[in-house]
This record gives structure tokens, sequence and C-alpha cells, in this order.
């Protein structure tokens, strides 16, 4: 059980990296975007990817702090 446990917060931990990283690479995005439009999609896409990424953290303290 501590074994698939661990490797649980192994893969929530990347995913939220991975929502980290995405969030990044749309700011990066928008940065360079040559358009109005364009920056506004890819600030709208990299706010996502924060909602995503506190969700993530909300659940995984509440599933392993309670597990503990």
């Amino acid at each position: 059980m501590a074994e698939s446990v661990l490797r649980l917060q192994d893969g929530w931990r990347l995913a939220i990296e991975r929502e980290i990283e995405a969030q990044a690479f749309y700011k990066q995005l928008a940065a360079l975007a040559q358009d109005e439009a364009t920056k506004k999609l890819f600030e709208y896409l990299a706010g996502e990817e924060v909602k995503h990424q506190e969700r993530l953290r909300r659940e995984y303290e509440n599933y392993f702090e309670t597990e503990m």
C-alpha cells in the first residue's frame, strides 16, 4: 500500500509540475504574440493552467494530508 501511495504522490506532483510548465509556456507565447487577440488567448490559457495547478494542489493536500 505505501508503495502505491508513493507512486500516486509522484504522479500527482508531476501533474502539478506540468501545469506550472504549461503556464510558463503560454506566458512566453503571449509575450511573443504579434497581435492583441493572440496575446489575450495565451494569457487566458496561462490563467487556466493556474486554476488547474491550484485545484491539483488542493486535492493533493486534502488527499495526502488526511492519509498520513
